[in-house]
Formats: structure tokens, sequence, C-alpha cells
């Protein structure tokens, strides 16, 4: 897999940061200015759905062909599990945080997703460690 200079591993560990860091603070731009919340957004969409091109061929690198259909099935079970879980406990923080008033504060909520990209980095920090991951993009981890 070409990812130029950086390794599959690289270029997950970045894009996880980006939208870990943005989900943290996205939420806490209520207030701030259109081209603040836009730019925010746009790094933000961007980079929450950047890994999962390079995570999946990764998979393609580092499981056994033989399980590989069955390997990527359960990647987009638990992806999606995880989505659906997200946003419910989104809206329950949403809702605690904005008790009685209208929906003012959003920082909380948006700031809950971030423990998905924090687990996302320990993931894949846990994978950079690995001996498997020699074989992703001929050894650039």
């Amino acid at each position: 897999m070409a990812v130029g200079p950086l390794g599959p591993a690289a270029v997950i560990i970045g894009m996880l940061v980006a939208s870990t860091t943005c989900s943290f603070a996205f939420g806490w731009l209520i207030a701030a200015p259109f081209w603040a919340l836009l730019a925010v957004g746009l790094v933000y969409g961007f980079s929450a759905v950047g890994d999962s091109p390079v995570l999946s061929v990764g998979f393609t690198e580092v499981v056994a062909p033989q399980v590989l259909g069955s390997a990527l099935a359960v990647r987009s079970l638990l992806g999606f599990g995880a989505g659906a879980v997200a946003q419910t406990a989104f809206g329950q923080v949403l809702d605690a945080t904005n008790a009685g008033r209208p929906y003012a504060v959003w920082g909380w909520a948006y700031g809950l997703l971030r423990l998905g990209g924090l687990a996302g980095l320990a993931s894949t920090a846990w994978l950079r460690l690995r001996p498997e991951s020699r074989r992703m993009a001929g050894g650039r981890r």
C-alpha cells in the first residue's frame, strides 16, 4: 500500500489525532464565527473518515486471506455498532447538560465522541507494536 513516506499506522494516528481534537473542540464553538466553525467542521469531517480506507487496506495486508472476509465483516459490525451507541450516548449527554433550557451547551456531547478517538489511538499504537504490522506497506508501519 503506497501512503507516501509514512506508513499506514502513522496515517491512521494522524487522522485520529485530528478527529479526536476536533471532537473535543467542535461543540465549544457554538458562539464562534462561522468561518471558524466551517474550518473545524471541514477538518473534522475529513479526518473522522480519513483513516477508514487506510485501515481497510492494512487489514488486507495483515489478516490471513482465508479469514479476511470475516475480519472485514466484524470490523464493519463493530464500527457501525459503535456509531449507533455513540449517537444514543451523544443525545443522552446533550440532554443531561442542557436540562431545562435550550440546547446551548454542545461541548460535553461532542467531547464524549473523543473517547472513540482515544480508543482508536490506543489500538493503533498497539498494532504498531505487533510483529504482524511489519507486513503493512512493505514494513513501513
